[in-house]
């Protein structure tokens, strides 16, 4: 447990109080640490005065350290004679009034919660009859414009946002003990209520609210699992202050830790090349395709706004562009030729001399298909660029917000780490050119002996060959590989803006920024607190 003497980091007026911003040294948290909570009623401990001088003539003893109530701690004895004879050690002055009454009465002008016992639907919040949620009891006190709420010691999974025109106060530190009511003034009292949200938010605070908040966990949930597939991680807030004003005392803040960014695996749709008409027209050298650039890592972590902490992505790689067509086939071949069919009769018996066949059509030139060039290979797709981690945020005020912690433990766990690139992919080979279509050359019809019949046929007919296959295409270019996503950060309190946070005797404990998703790429904060416009 650290107490930090008010070095001013900062002055702000909030309303007509003057507060002081004291600025502590970096500490690293991990989720596991134990809370050492800070005990804001019970007595300090008496430190004893220093021992006397020596015989032959010592200093006299120190002043006795500071105590606990009512009286400090006793001066030292007095020194040895000599030369100079030490001096008693003074004694040490009377520590702080306690703040905390274990014979304190419960408030009339509240309404109580029990997380245990209470009743949402047969209870109006009394002592006797609590509710059982906070959102309720906030709700009932907004009605009734009653400004405090008692809360019994158990665990409130709930996820709460705060909007308010009126001040509401809110206490954990109690017991309920059959209907009666009484304050724990152990050390360990704040451990005892939780408010345990099942979101990534502890608690949320916005627009003119001005809230207390006493002797209570405040306790955000993230995830084990990477943010879904081409999505930025999502970033955790221990509590949330936007505009308003806040003020905690014997309170613990635990951010989850940030999500790491998803997956990147969404290929740019690339446009393929136009291999319609190869036929003579649309046919090039045969050129491979370029490669396309890589997209660029993020180079700088995430930015802060107004709504929150937003991780920074790499870029998308780029394409690679398509292969040209290979070179043209070569034409065709052309040759006189009928068409099919002849004129004649069929006769039974051998053919006479004088038998009549002749063609349908006259003859005329015929061509068959010029052959094509090889159509170019499509261009590999650009990867997608990797996803930032999300951050993870003990306090992130913003929008004026005012804060006052004292007493209390801040705590923000790792940021998540960012995901690489993908790589991009490989483009497609071009492919080969094509021969051309060949056709039938049909000749003189010719009166043919075919068993016991004479009949008319085209006897010489034959294929004429299509044209030479050209070139075979070029090959796409490879895709360029996506950039890498920043880690993120992790930040015990983060002011932002013309907002505000002062201080006094707590423990501001920061965890380890997420991981990159290369070392190119940025890396979050891992910081006490930071201040950004």
């Amino acid at each position: 447990m650290r107490f930090f003497p008010f070095s001013y980091y900062r002055f702000m007026v909030a309303g007509t109080l003057l507060f002081a911003l004291s600025d502590c040294s970096g500490d690293e948290f991990t989720q596991e640490a134990a809370d050492a909570s800070v005990d804001s009623g019970g007595p300090q401990e008496a430190s004893t005065g220093g021992s006397g001088g020596t015989s032959t003539g010592g200093a006299g003893g120190a002043t006795g350290g500071s105590g606990g109530a009512p009286t400090g701690g006793a001066g030292g004895a007095t020194g040895g004679t000599g030369a100079s004879a030490g001096h008693a050690g003074t004694g040490g002055d009377a520590g702080p009034e306690p703040t905390c009454d274990p014979n304190e009465s419960p408030p009339t002008d509240a309404i109580y919660v029990s997380a245990k016992e209470g009743d949402d639907n047969a209870s109006q919040g009394s002592p006797e009859q609590p509710l059982q949620s906070l959102s309720n009891a906030i709700k009932l006190a907004v009605h009734n414009q009653i400004g405090k709420i008692i809360l019994d010691q158990g665990t409130y999974k709930e996820a709460v946002v705060l909007s308010l025109q009126d001040p509401l106060v809110i206490m954990g530190g109690w017991i309920k003990v059959g209907t009666a009511w009484t304050r724990d003034c152990s050390q360990t009292a704040r451990n005892k209520t939780l408010l345990h949200s099942p979101t990534s938010t502890g608690l949320q605070i916005t627009g003119n609210s001005s809230v207390s908040l006493q002797t209570m966990v405040i306790q955000s949930t993230g995830t084990n699992n990477a943010a879904p597939d081409n999505q930025s991680g999502e970033s955790c807030y221990g509590v949330f202050v936007s505009g308003a004003e806040l003020s905690m005392n014997d309170v613990t803040i635990r951010a989850c830790g940030g999500q790491d960014g998803g997956k990147a695996n969404k290929y740019e749709e690339v446009q393929p090349p136009d291999c319609s008409q190869l036929q003579g027209t649309g046919c090039s050298m045969g050129e491979h395709g370029g490669s396309g650039s890589g997209g660029q890592d993020a180079k700088e972590a995430g930015t802060f706004t107004l709504n929150g902490y937003t991780p920074a992505n790499g870029q998308h790689g780029n394409y690679g562009s398509n292969g040209n067509n290979g070179t043209p086939g070569n034409p065709g071949n052309t040759a006189q030729c009928y068409e099919k069919g002849c004129t004649g009769q069929q006769v039974s018996g051998s053919c006479p001399s004088n038998h009549y066949c002749g063609n349908e059509t006259p003859q005329k030139d015929t061509s068959s298909q010029p052959g094509s060039c090889g159509c170019g290979g499509r261009g590999g797709s650009g990867g997608a660029g990797g996803r930032g981690g999300g951050g993870s945020f003990g306090i992130y005020a913003t929008g004026n917000a005012s804060v006052l912690v004292k007493n209390s433990r801040v705590e923000a766990a790792s940021g998540g780490n960012g995901s690489p690139g993908q790589t991009g992919q490989i483009g497609l080979n071009g492919l080969d050119g094509k021969q051309g279509d060949s056709v039938m050359c049909y000749t003189q019809c010719k009166p043919m002996q075919v068993g016991e019949k004479c009949n008319c046929e085209q006897p010489g007919s034959y294929q004429l060959a299509g044209g030479e296959k050209g070139g075979k295409g070029g090959n796409g270019g490879n895709g360029g590989p996506g950039g890498a996503g920043s880690g993120g950060p992790s930040i015990a309190a983060l002011i932002h803006g013309s907002a505000t946070i002062s201080h006094l005797n707590v423990d501001f404990l920061h965890s380890t920024a997420g991981t990159p998703g290369s070392p190119s790429a940025a890396q979050g904060d891992a910081k006490d607190i930071l201040e950004v416009q």
